[in-house]
């Protein structure tokens, strides 16, 4: 597969996709072992596999910059001007975060945390341009879900053993799989599908669970056109619901029974205290000086203040980057939003209407672009998108036996 997607680039560019591609994928695999280990540690950083994920980041930031580059590509899309302004604006405050004592080291840390997800774009947008075969992109996406998973799994078996019941943001790394995953067809996609399922399923997250099934059922509804075709595609949602409760209160009762027990307990806790969060970040912002209101506080500023994350990227953006961060952060959806009526296919027009809900509804209760995780798959698909829409090479038509 991969021989077969790289016989359109130059040797260079070869080498330099291969590099990058081996070094995200630590970065991935560290992510998931570090998530492992600091809870096995009762929270403890390891600094160690922190250092090693900012060489590997560091690796992808330069080379996706040589290899943008190396190709001489046109000038970016809207999307593409968004991102890389925001991560302009990152890049200098980050001079500004640095504490007495840091050095190169904790700036790369720093810089690479807050924008490795813009730069996989920019990898993305480099790399699709010349298309992808369609049994290329149908293995990649396969493999990459079935690997999210196997990862997830074995954090999940560790978790477990610690007594720990949910603590698996890393399911998110499937769920951000489903725009790549609603491209494809027949059972591939089905299959896949219920892979993604069972990772939110087990992993008792609430806003995961809340992220899919909204996206879903805005995804179906978006296809459906006329009132005929909508009232048919509610009752496509109603029947899968169904379907899902009783496949998984059957084969999965003891973690169904702990998420239904999870969204019963909302008004008790308040979705973990995220109501009561919500309201001391939005205090913490009030109290702010002008130049507070306008750069911001620093990264993870919001952390240092009340030991959580806002759990809500706009309020976390707002206070740790300013207005002048909030207006460039909103300037990424306004981009991504008016990049829909530029895609002329069908499916994938509704598939990245997809990747923004779910990077709406997930940064609406949790965070996506605090720490660079799962917002990596998001802006792999936006990237091979933004270069589909310019170069319309995504796939040759399908063999038969795909």
């Amino acid at each position: 597969m991969l021989k077969q997607s790289l016989e359109r680039y130059t040797q260079t560019d070869r080498s330099i996709i291969v590099t990058i591609c081996v070094f995200l994928a630590i970065y991935i695999l560290l992510y998931f072992l570090w998530n492992v280990n600091a809870l096995q540690v009762n929270g403890s950083d390891d600094d160690l596999t922190s250092r090693y994920k900012s060489i590997c980041a560091l690796v992808v930031v330069v080379g996706s910059c040589f290899l943008y580059k190396q190709s001489q590509v046109d000038r970016l899309s809207l999307i593409g001007k968004s991102l890389c302004l925001y991560a302009m604006y990152c890049f200098i405050q980050s001079f500004f975060d640095l504490k007495e004592g840091d050095g190169i080291v904790q700036f790369v840390n720093l810089f690479t945390m807050k924008t490795l997800w813009v730069f996989v774009y920019l990898f993305s947008y480099t790399v699709f341009r010349k298309g992808v075969s369609h049994r290329a992109f149908v293995k990649m996406v396969s493999f990459s879900t079935i690997a999210f998973f196997v990862l997830f799994f074995y954090n999940f078996l560790i978790i477990k053993s610690l007594g720990i019941k949910w603590q698996f943001i890393e399911s998110y790394f499937c769920l951000m799989m489903m725009p790549f995953i609603l491209l494809l067809k027949g059972k591939r996609r089905t299959i896949l599908f219920f892979v993604v399922i069972v990772a939110i399923l087990l992993s008792a997250k609430r806003t995961g669970s809340i992220a899919l099934i909204v996206s879903f059922m805005l995804y179906i509804l978006s296809r459906a056109k006329g009132f005929d075709k909508k009232i048919g595609a509610i009752f496509l949602i109603v029947f899968l619901t169904i379907a899902i409760w009783i496949l998984f209160s059957l084969f999965f009762s003891e973690y169904f029974e702990l998420l239904i027990g999870r969204f019963e307990s909302i008004s008790e806790d308040k979705g973990s205290g995220r109501g009561d969060l919500f309201l001391m970040v939005w205090e913490l912002i009030l109290k702010s000086d002008t130049l507070e209101l306008i750069f911001g506080h620093g990264y993870n500023s919001v952390v240092e203040v009340l030991e959580y994350s806002a759990h809500n990227d706009f309020l976390e953006v707002m206070y740790d980057q300013g207005i002048i961060g909030l207006g460039l952060y909103v300037c990424i959806y306004i981009s991504l939003i008016r990049t829909i009526k530029k895609i002329k296919e069908k499916t994938l027009r509704d598939s990245f209407r997809m990747s923004i809900f779910l990077f709406f509804i997930v940064s609406l209760t949790s965070h996506l672009i605090l720490f660079t995780s799962s917002i990596i798959c998001l802006s792999t698909f936006w990237g091979m998108v933004d270069s589909t829409i310019k170069y319309c090479l995504l796939y040759t038509s399908p063999s038969p036996r795909d």
